[in-house]
C-alpha cells in the first residue's frame, strides 16, 4: 500500500483539485476540515492546553486564533490533537475499496507530515495568480477580498512553494489552464496505480 498526501500554500488550488481527484472516485480525506472540527468540538485536551500554552485558547467554546501569539504556540496547539486526526484518517482509509486514498493537509510539510507519505503532490500557482485569487474568490464576513498588500503580507513568512515542489513527487501547476489541470491529476492517478501494481506484483513474486 502507497500512502498518499496532497499539500499547496494558500490560493493554490487545492479545494479545485480535491474535487477533481473525487470526481474520478478516488477519495480523499480532507486533514484541514477534519483537524478544525477537532479544534472547535474536542474539549477534553482543553486542561493540558492550559498547562503547556499558560492559558485556554478557548472562548466560548471555539477556538480564538487571537489568542495564539506566534508559530511555537500554535504547534503546540496542533501537538494535542495530532494524533487523533491520523486516528480518523486511519479509519476513513480504511473504509475506502479504491486502490488508495488521499490525506490532504495545508500543514504537510510544516508540520513534517510529509515524512509518513510515499508520495507527496503539491498544488502550485505564481504569487501574482494566488493574490489575484485572493482578492476576487476569497471573501470575509463584509464580502471583502484580499487586497494584494495583505496578501503579501499574509504570506510573507510561509514556507517557500520552490521548497515544497522539489520536496514532493508530484507537482501541479494550477494556473495552466483547466484542460491540463486535468490532464495532469488522470496522469498521476495512472501512474499510482502502475507504481501499485508493481508493488503487488512484487509482493506475489516473494
Amino acid at each position: 500500500m502507497l500512502e498518499v498526501a496532497l499539500t499547496g500554500n494558500r490560493f493554490t488550488g487545492k479545494d479545485y483539485v480535491v474535487t477533481r481527484f473525487r470526481k474520478l472516485g478516488i477519495p480523499v480525506f480532507d486533514g484541514d476540515t477534519v483537524l478544525k472540527f477537532i479544534l472547535n468540538h474536542k474539549f477534553y485536551f482543553n486542561d493540558s492546553l492550559k498547562k503547556d500554552l499558560g492559558k485556554s485558547p478557548f472562548i466560548k467554546g471555539h477556538i480564538n486564533s487571537d489568542l495564539i501569539k506566534d508559530d511555537r504556540e500554535f504547534n503546540i496547539l496542533i501537538d494535542q490533537v495530532q494524533v487523533e486526526l491520523f486516528d480518523a484518517y486511519e479509519k476513513y482509509k480504511n473504509k475506502q475499496t479504491y486502490p488508495y486514498t488521499i490525506f490532504m493537509s495545508s500543514l504537510l510539510f510544516e508540520r513534517g507530515w510529509n515524512k509518513k507519505f510515499d508520495i507527496v503532490i503539491n498544488t502550485f500557482a505564481p504569487n501574482d495568480d494566488r493574490a489575484f485569487r485572493a482578492k476576487t474568490n476569497w471573501r470575509d464576513s463584509n464580502g471583502l477580498g484580499y487586497t494584494y498588500q495583505e496578501f503579501f503580507s499574509l504570506t510573507k513568512t510561509e514556507f517557500s512553494q520552490f521548497k515544497k515542489n522539489e520536496m514532493s513527487e508530484h507537482v501541479l501547476h494550477s494556473y495552466n489552464g483547466d484542460g491540463l489541470l486535468k490532464e495532469s491529476i488522470v496522469n498521476i492517478d495512472h501512474i499510482i496505480k502502475q507504481q501499485l501494481r508493481q508493488l503487488y506484483s512484487y509482493a506475489d513474486r516473494g
